[in-house]
């Protein structure tokens, strides 16, 4: 899996972020309306993980999910 630019991340669908500015990564999304929606580990009690909260960033990079562990 190689980083691709942010441009051609798909809609709608979890993927890993990097943000150059920052340096940081996060599991976000964009959704239709363009905005970025972040995975938040504040979000995630008892092991829920299905949250997100909109960050005010953009992200520069992203790169698919890899598979989850058999």
């Amino acid at each position: 899996m190689n980083w691709q630019p942010i441009e051609t991340a798909p809609i709608d669908k979890m993927v890993l972020v990097y943000e150059d500015g920052y340096g940081e990564y996060y599991v976000a999304q964009i959704n239709k309306r363009g905005a970025w929606e972040y995975a938040s580990t504040d979000l995630w009690p008892k092991g829920t993980f299905n949250q997100r909260i909109d960050f005010v960033c953009m992200p520069t990079h992203w790169m698919p999910l890899p598979e989850p562990p058999k």
